[in-house]
């Protein structure tokens, strides 16, 4: 009796080994790239996924291959040597405040690193200086250093992320093209 109970337990953990390898097998080069991450991954088929990707635009529509809610700068630097392993494309998204759906990357497939979670906010009085996270959005931002006693000049709306605020956004973008002719 002793004998078959330990049999089982043997035969038990044999099969959670086989079943554990058989998970790691089948498991996609995306997921298993991205498997160190430390902040949240969410794919197109978790349920809340539908809801994450939704904003004011409903007449433009993509669907990202994975959303990575970036814990830590590692976390991003992760995934773009995963984006660059498997030949994908990657954006990031900081506050996800465009029309076009850029913050998704403009097109379908795309890798999405949100910043949201990389949002200290670090201020040096004496020196003048700030260090915003990527991830902060304008409205926090400006409370933040008007309690400080300062101010940056952005704008009204203060859902907009500091990351594409501060690269400029697409207008720079379409002004950079536009003098690179002349």
């Amino acid at each position: 009796m002793k004998s078959m109970k330990k049999l089982n337990i043997i035969l038990f953990f044999l099969w959670c080994i086989l079943l554990i390898n058989l998970v790691k097998v089948n498991a996609s080069p995306l997921t298993s790239c991205l498997s160190s991450i430390k902040g949240q991954t969410v794919y197109p088929n978790n349920k809340t996924f539908p809801s994450l990707i939704l904003d004011e635009n409903l007449y433009v529509n993509y669907t990202p291959s994975v959303l990575i809610y970036a814990a830590n700068n590692q976390d991003v630097q992760t995934s773009i040597n995963c984006a660059t392993k498997l030949k994908m494309d990657i954006t990031a998204r900081s506050g996800g405040h465009s029309y076009e759906k850029y913050g998704l990357g403009g097109r379908n497939n795309v890798m999405v690193v949100d910043l949201t979670n990389i949002n200290e906010i670090t201020i040096d009085s004496k020196a003048k200086t700030a260090k915003i996270g990527a991830g902060n959005r304008l409205g926090v931002i400006y409370d933040k250093l008007s309690q400080a006693g300062f101010l940056i000049p952005a704008g009204t709306c203060p859902s907009v992320g500091i990351g594409g605020h501060a690269l400029g956004g697409v207008n720079i973008k379409l002004l950079n093209h536009s003098f690179s002719n002349i």
